[in-house]
């Protein structure tokens, strides 16, 4: 099914692979996991076009059968209040987000540590939401927190070039462009050496550096 899923996502074939993945997740499945997990791939499939509600709705049917079969002090049923907090961060929906993404972190902290990717994932996204409600401070904590956790894990640079540009955005909104500069240029040369120049990070990472030269007067760059 993950195979197919992947087959017609990168065709950009959104639609046939949301209605795939909803039509598995009308069958009776044995295993909880994977039945959480179709649904997790559902709501995130549904909320990478757009349909909020019906990504709301996926998530939350993943959460109940987690907490039903595994608990709430567990890793997946963190991943899953994770991607609900996603969703519900794009909605507008500030408190909730905030408050299950505490959740899922602290989830992880007990089960995982507070060195495991996955704890840092969390703490970054909330850090991401304060940085919507322009709470830098708070922002800049987290994503600092996160960056020396992805920092030790050498085999994935992507998860530390953009925890570089989340960071950058505390420092660019608080005026210290020199420091934000320093670590969007940091994250656009990671993008490049490990994903080369035709993918969207790379383009998203030029975007930010622009951003920043444009704030600092230097036009031509």
């Amino acid at each position: 099914l993950q195979n197919k899923v992947d087959a017609l996502t990168s065709e950009g074939k959104y639609q046939e692979a949301i209605a795939l993945l909803k039509k598995e997740t009308d069958v009776p499945v044995s295993n909880a996991a994977v039945h959480a997990a179709i649904l997790n791939e559902l709501g995130g499939l549904c909320r990478a076009v757009g349909l909020y509600e019906e990504s709301q709705s996926a998530f939350t049917r993943a959460m109940d059968i987690l907490i039903e079969f595994r608990g709430k002090d567990d890793p997946d049923y963190a991943t899953t209040i994770n991607n609900l907090a996603g969703t519900y961060r794009l909605m507008g929906n500030r408190n909730a987000a905030e408050s299950l993404f505490i959740e899922a972190a602290d989830v992880y902290a007990r089960t995982l540590g507070k060195d495991h990717f996955l704890y840092a994932s969390a703490i970054n996204n909330l850090g991401l939401l304060y940085q919507d409600t322009k709470e830098f401070s708070k922002a800049e904590i987290l994503h600092k927190e996160a960056l020396e956790i992805v920092k030790k894990d050498e085999g994935n640079p992507i998860a530390y070039a953009t925890t570089l540009n989340n960071l950058a955005g505390p420092y660019r909104a608080t005026g210290r462009y020199k420091e934000a500069q320093a670590h969007a240029e940091e994250a656009l040369e990671i993008y490049r050496k490990f994903l080369g120049e035709e993918h969207p990070l790379y383009a998203s990472g030029l975007n930010n550096l622009a951003s920043l030269y444009a704030l600092t007067n230097e036009y031509e760059k």
